[in-house]
């Protein structure tokens, strides 16, 4: 049997040597390896940390933040695309787009049973219907910016064609529409805003 300590072919490694590349992992009083503690277990040594380890802890820290941050950013943000009404096809039926044009007529409301609020907008190259329904057109008319006759509106939806040439755009928050531009009020006989209050 061949002995271990005169076989030139078995290199022997000192119980004390330093792994390789773990030379930052290892206490320098005892030698002992800590990984990546800041104090030594054995020893109660505090071990002096490279700058890049400290840095990279709390790079990673503050880019988590940002991250996060920039994620509630941009999930508050209205990515739809500003499309005009003529492009608006039947090919994007269930869509969710962005217009904006002039509000052509009077919206009707109607607060019976189930609510809603309807108006024709249309920006000079077509015209479509926006439809808020239930919660959504509560919430329209509750606002202060509940749409009238003559004003210029931005309106996100999504887009619903159950025929041919009738489009619509569907509102699922009051928040979906902003106001542009607003249109002198035209009170009607009895003092109101001339809003239609039939279907």
């Amino acid at each position: 049997m061949t002995d271990k300590t005169t076989n030139p072919d078995i290199a022997l490694v000192p119980c004390n040597a330093r792994p390789k590349g773990q030379n930052g992992a290892l206490c320098p009083a005892c030698d002992r390896f800590i990984g990546p503690l800041d104090t030594c277990p054995y020893c109660d040594l505090p071990v002096p940390r490279t700058f890049s380890l400290r840095f990279l802890r709390f790079a990673s820290l503050a880019l988590a933040v940002v991250g996060m941050a920039a994620l509630y950013l941009l999930a508050r943000q209205d990515l739809r695309p500003l499309v005009k009404i003529s492009e608006v096809t039947p090919l994007m039926n269930s869509a969710s787009v962005r217009v904006a044009g002039l509000v052509a007529t009077t919206p009707q409301i109607s607060v019976a049973g189930n609510a809603y609020v309807s108006f024709p907008v249309t920006d000079g190259s077509n015209s479509l219907t926006v439809v808020a329904y239930d919660r959504c057109a509560r919430g329209l008319m509750g606002a202060t910016n509940c749409p009238r006759r003559g004003d210029i509106v931005e309106v996100s939806g999504t887009v619903s064609i159950t025929r041919p040439g009738v489009r619509r755009i569907i509102m699922e928050a009051p928040e979906q529409l902003k106001m542009l531009t607003r249109a002198p009020a035209r009170p009607g006989k009895d003092g109101s805003d001339g809003r239609s209050d039939d279907p």
